[in-house]
């Protein structure tokens, strides 16, 4: 018995990482219902089951218990103001996506803006295009803040290409993907949230800034109990199960205990 998890809640209709151990698995366990529909007709014969993200759930659990006020202080931040995040990523596209960001919050007076460089870079792009924009209103985190504490002190978050944006939604935030996915064609990238408007793709600086425009004026006007509504009804929104952790466990026991002759 080969298991396998693939943890991206999104997925390339033309090609996938989990592409490679197709012939190599008896179980494939996804996050989400829309990979496992997508990887069961990929791998045809072997079951693939959507179980949770356990992940996601350790990461709302530190969130919950971050405090956010004294981070607002440790930063410096204007509390009157809503705080935009933008989360650093990799790959193709991402330097000219982050630029065009720097371009949309320009001059951008209400809101704080915050920048968390991704850990496994040094953030030289960042740096360069920053210098060749020093009108920015762009104020860099250490990355050793880590991912859990520079959203809890967000209200708005936008990223390039990333599955932590599901993180986010899950965290109560608006999110706003910039520029164009990392896919093999245009219109490859399945996104989850996407699809079920749950968050939004900007290319142009300018769709960039009135999308940050409308976010700030919607965090303004909707109140505490909105916001928990719908971040309760997102598990079935997006078809993530809950109790992940427990979920899997399950799961894989019931494969070493069941009989060799059942394995598929």
């Amino acid at each position: 018995t080969v298991v396998g998890f693939d943890e991206n809640f999104n997925y390339d209709r033309v090609m996938n990482k989990a592409d490679g151990f197709i012939g190599k698995l008896t179980h494939l366990i996804t996050p989400n219902e829309d990979t496992a529909l997508f990887f069961q007709k990929r791998f045809k014969t072997i079951p693939v089951k959507a179980l949770g993200h356990p992940t996601l759930e350790t990461y709302m659990q530190k969130i919950g218990n971050t405090n956010r006020m004294d981070i607002q202080r440790r930063l410096n931040l204007d509390v009157t103001k809503p705080t935009v995040l933008y989360v650093g990523g990799l790959g193709n596209g991402y330097g000219k996506a982050y630029e065009a960001f720097c371009k949309a919050v320009a001059s951008m007076k209400n809101a704080n803006i915050l920048f968390l460089p991704h850990p496994k870079t040094n953030g030289e792009i960042e740096k360069r295009i920053l210098l060749e924009h020093p009108e920015h209103q762009i104020q860099t985190l250490d990355p050793n803040i880590g991912i859990e504490t520079a959203l809890a002190v967000s209200d708005i978050v936008a990223f390039h290409d990333s599955t932590m944006s599901v993180q986010a939604l899950f965290a109560g935030k608006q999110v706003l993907h910039i520029g164009n996915p990392i896919a093999q064609t245009e219109t490859s990238k399945f996104e989850p949230a996407v699809a079920r408007n749950l968050a939004k793709r900007y290319k142009s600086v300018v769709d960039i800034r009135q999308g940050l425009m409308a976010a700030i004026d919607h965090y303004k006007k909707q109140s505490a109990a909105v916001h928990q509504i719908r971040t309760n009804n997102l598990n079935k929104l997006l078809g993530i199960p809950t109790n992940s952790t427990e979920r899997i466990t399950d799961y894989l026991l019931s494969l070493v205990k069941a009989p060799k002759t059942e394995a598929l």
